[in-house]
């Protein structure tokens, strides 16, 4: 397609660029909801960490929310 480019005139160019953008903006628009769900994905499996290793240690979350906060003080 790259000889047929050269033949187009200017008017086809800016469509087919324009199309071009518009592809790359849908793509980049799939590609952000990727990455959001997977970061939701991720804060979903660390609050699972977190829960599942506050409950092995036979702390309450109250009892870590106490830890955390007097360390901050």
């Amino acid at each position: 397609m790259a000889n047929r480019r050269k033949n187009l005139t200017i008017s086809e160019r800016l469509e087919y660029l324009e199309n071009e953008i518009a592809a790359k903006e849908a793509e980049l628009k799939t590609l952000r909801t990727q990455k959001k769900e997977l970061l939701e994905q991720k804060k979903m499996e660390d609050m699972e960490e977190l829960y599942r290793m506050i409950s092995e240690s036979g702390k309450t979350i109250e009892d870590v929310r106490n830890i955390l906060l007097s360390q901050n003080s």
